[in-house]
């Protein structure tokens, strides 16, 4: 869905796989790198970067501090919760009903 909105949009997209099983994790310094290096002229308050948590179909989930981690990055942040309810930790499950926007 996202590659689909973009592309609309008329916006690059740079697709990041998870990593392997069981944790699915969101890799933070291959995110990083990739903002910096697409960022247009430089300026990576210009990217955006969509999170998701729990992921579909890995079931994997963000922590707090993970999220907290991608936000100093100085790009948009945009956390998908759409599975909210099936999460029993991290940001959704542990902060009992969503993200906290700072």
């Amino acid at each position: 869905m996202y590659s689909f909105l973009g592309k609309i949009n008329r916006s690059k997209i740079v697709d990041v796989p998870r990593g392997p099983a069981p944790h699915f994790e969101a890799y933070y310094d291959q995110i990083e790198r990739l903002v910096r290096d697409h960022a247009p002229n430089g300026e990576v308050g210009r990217v955006m970067v969509m999170l998701t948590s729990p992921n579909n179909p890995t079931g994997g989930v963000l922590m707090p501090s993970q999220v907290e981690k991608f936000c100093n990055l100085g790009c948009m942040i945009v956390l998908d919760e759409a599975y909210a309810e099936f999460a029993t930790e991290g940001v959704v499950g542990g902060a009992g009903g969503g993200a906290r926007a700072s």
